[in-house]
């Protein structure tokens, strides 16, 4: 419809539709269906009167669901298939051309960018070095317990959340594992403080097609929204032009599905100067072992030097944010110098680039009251002087 507004070309009057629940069988010249609704026709012969095939995303030929159907058109003589990636394995390229003929690189996303015919594209990976005690006790696990780790991990999921409300404009968070991490990281969003005014939508494959189309309508007229969206739903097939940060919560290493990823950012809008890929990536790594996940962004790294796309690497001390020990600097030590005989922080500012990666309290004043059961009196905090080569026994003579 959206090609034929211009022409007043009617698609209802040609185009047949085939999807879950419509009737296979129409005399109409063109039919329109997803591979899902041609894969339950069990009749060979139905697929005999087409001469010309058109697959979109033509990278998932590779399917035996696919090349099963397109097998079965023998009189197809025309056959196009277009598809923005394609993965380097030669047994899949050899099947594409098998199906849809010889391969033809008409463009890369790179030319695009430079033609301004996509938005201009940057990439920031977070590289998040955890502690040595961490390190060793990961070092032994199978990838399915790592990413197991990883996506339960509080601290790294409240990460996300802070990286997602620092951001200025649509965002969208793409994870793998629905109940696991995408709910998680959704309800801490929704739960949090610092949501305010921004929206939050959850996408994943158990909501309803009409609810992801209606979500998307919606997100065209957002300023400042956060979709939390599941890569299966996401990577292909949903153009949503007014996106501009994209967040890969946990990633692997296919070049299929990171670069179909990337592509949701990728379309131009009125209000999109730059689109940004904010990659996350696990640094576990102790000696010589490296960790699964930090494996597989040295494969991302690759795809992006192949289609050289601009990114810069930024490594996180993931020990701890470092706030902390700045505000020991900003507001401890003044009452040891003999000219100082009052001193009171009144107010502090931080750069953004610092608030950005800030992971919050460990407790905070809810928490620290819960720890000392102490709900209905003030709390004062106070360091033992001296505090250094004392016992145990003589610091609780101090204390009590």
């Amino acid at each position: 419809e959206d090609y034929s507004s211009n022409n007043n070309w009617e698609p209802e009057k040609f185009i047949h539709k085939i999807f879950s629940g419509q009737d296979k069988n129409s005399e109409h010249k063109i039919q329109l269906s997803t591979w899902q609704s041609l894969h339950t026709i069990k009749t060979k012969s139905w697929f005999e009167k087409f001469d010309f095939i058109i697959v979109d995303e033509a990278h998932g030929v590779k399917a035996t669901s696919l090349t099963s159907i397109l097998g079965n058109c023998i009189n197809a003589k025309y056959r196009i298939g277009l598809t923005g990636t394609l993965d380097n394995v030669k047994a899949n390229i050899n099947t594409i051309k098998g199906l849809l003929g010889p391969i033809n690189k008409l463009i890369t996303t790179k030319e695009l960018i430079d033609r301004k015919q996509v938005a201009d594209f940057n990439i920031k990976c977070l590289v998040l070095k955890y502690n040595e005690e961490t390190c060793k006790a990961v070092r032994k696990f199978k990838y399915q317990e790592e990413i197991k780790y990883l996506i339960s991990n509080e601290k790294r999921n409240n990460f996300i959340k802070n990286l997602a409300f620092s951001l200025d404009k649509n965002t969208i968070i793409l994870f793998n594992f629905v109940e696991t991490h995408g709910k998680v990281i959704y309800e801490l969003l929704l739960n949090s403080k610092h949501k305010k005014q921004r929206n939050i939508y959850f996408i994943h494959g158990g909501v309803e097609g009409e609810e992801r189309e209606r979500i998307r309508n919606i997100m065209e007229n957002e300023k400042n929204a956060i979709i939390v969206a599941s890569v299966g739903t996401m990577s292909t097939g949903i153009s949503i032009k007014n996106l501009h940060n994209i967040i890969f919560a946990i990633s692997g290493k296919s070049r299929i599905r990171n670069l179909q990823s990337i592509g949701r950012v990728l379309r131009l809008h009125e209000e999109k100067e730059k689109a940004v890929l904010y990659d996350i990536v696990d640094n576990l790594s102790i000696g010589k072992h490296q960790n699964f996940t930090l494996l597989h962004f040295l494969e991302r790294v690759k795809i992006y030097n192949q289609e050289q796309f601009e990114y810069k690497i930024i490594n996180i001390d993931f020990k701890t944010d470092g706030i902390a020990h700045l505000l020991v600097n900003i507001m401890g030590g003044q009452m040891d110098i003999d000219n100082i005989t009052k001193c009171a922080v009144k107010d502090i500012w931080f750069p953004k680039h610092i608030e950005d990666l800030f992971l919050g309290p460990k407790f905070g004043i809810k928490g620290i009251r819960e720890y000392t059961k102490t709900h209905d009196k003030p709390l004062f905090g106070a360091i033992v002087k001296p505090k250094i080569g004392i016992t145990p026994q003589t610091l609780l003579e101090m204390v009590k």
